[in-house]
């Protein structure tokens, strides 16, 4: 995970990296939402955005937070 160290505010973009493959219609695409959605409830942003990766570096999911 990088990005989460120290939020500023203004936008503030964290990535989490999974072993999952596939893009936002795999069928890890749940998975990779709750993992977004976990991240939104420990932290807290005014402009934070989240997003989920796979291991072939394609974007699976993302939330706000």
């Amino acid at each position: 995970m990088t990005g989460a160290d120290k939020s500023n505010d203004i936008l503030d973009a964290a990535e989490v990296f999974t072993d999952y493959s596939g893009g936002f219609m795999s069928e890890n695409a749940g998975d990779a939402k709750l993992i977004a959605s976990a991240f939104a409830s420990c932290y807290e942003s005014k402009n934070g955005l989240v997003t989920v990766y796979g291991k072939d570096g394609d974007m699976i999911s993302n939330g706000n937070y």
